[in-house]
């Protein structure tokens, strides 16, 4: 079965969209705070789940022009995610190539994704 079709994966890209710009400050917080304890949870968490988490992430602080950016910046998210940044590049090492193509390659990207998310978000902090 494809990892992505699990119903974790599922509900943590539908509650990724609820916390999309214009969503609620309230709603969005609760919906990041989320997100990054799934992260937290690696290497626990299953993989797809944890790439799911980090692809909404993206999504819903890719701009810091959004309200819920200051989410983002308050709450500490760059800081946490920092924190997990060795857990899902761990994570990602941990599927085997041969066995689950798609999971290694899409949790490499997610890797690096973070990776240059992060060093985004600081510049455009300091814009």
């Amino acid at each position: 079965m494809d990892p992505f079709q699990g119903l974790g994966v599922k509900c943590v890209g539908v509650l990724s969209q609820l916390a999309l710009d214009p969503a609620p400050l309230p709603l969005n917080r609760e919906i990041g705070v989320f997100l990054l304890t799934i992260l937290a949870g690696l290497p626990e968490t299953p993989v797809a789940d944890a790439v799911e988490a980090l692809n909404g992430i993206f999504d819903i602080y890719a701009d810091k022009s959004y309200a819920c950016d200051d989410v983002f910046r308050n709450d500490g998210f760059q800081k946490h995610l920092e924190e997990i940044k060795v857990k899902v590049t761990k994570a990602a090492k941990g599927v085997d190539r041969r066995k689950e193509t798609e999971l290694r390659s899409r949790a490499d990207e997610a890797g690096l994704n973070l990776t240059r998310f992060l060093a985004y978000k600081l510049r455009e902090q300091k814009n």
